[in-house]
């Protein structure tokens, strides 16, 4: 967790951090009951590298895709699931695969909005909305530049009943 803290804080990733980052997590695969530890260590890795260098997509996308390998195997991370599954549909569609990164983006909506549901605590919920806003922009987006504008639409009707507002929706309305 100290090595996901100190990148964030740097704003910036070099060669050698990214080398430091990637050994770590693969040092985590070796070790007994760390596999929730993993998974989401591999998700907020993947969204770091992403957001701190667009052109680490590569090892981006393979941070994620493995944390998606992860939380199949577990029961009751389906906000992570969900988390990762945004994730790697915004990375695909920076990397200019937005066919690729469209139904990881309409899962992570799936179920995000199931998981709002599961939630009693307001603390909680309040968090859902940050990913939830997030992960309609990115699908939404990703319609329209598919050419899906029925899946835009109907995002957009989903996410306003959801009360979700999104960057996407006040480009194209």
């Amino acid at each position: 967790r100290g090595l996901i803290a100190r990148a964030r804080r740097s704003r910036s990733l070099d060669d050698d951090g990214a080398a430091v980052l990637f050994a770590q997590l693969e040092s985590l695969g070796a070790v007994p009951d760390t596999e929730r530890l993993e998974a989401t260590l591999l998700v907020r890795a993947g969204e770091l590298l992403h957001s701190l260098d667009e052109s680490r997509s590569v090892g981006a996308e393979r941070l994620l895709r493995r944390a998606l390998v992860r939380l199949d195997r577990l029961p009751g991370m389906g906000l992570w699931r969900a988390r990762a599954e945004v994730a790697l549909a915004m990375t695909l569609r920076d990397a200019g695969r937005p066919d690729e990164a469209l139904p990881y983006a309409l899962r992570g909506v799936e179920t995000l909005d199931a998981e709002r549901f599961e939630m009693d605590a307001r603390r909680t919920r309040s968090t859902w909305g940050k990913h939830q806003n997030a992960a309609f922009d990115c699908a939404i987006d990703l319609a329209h530049r598919c050419g899906r504008t029925d899946i835009a639409a109907d995002l957009i009707i989903f996410s306003r009943a959801a009360g979700v507002v999104t960057e996407s929706m006040k480009r194209l309305v």
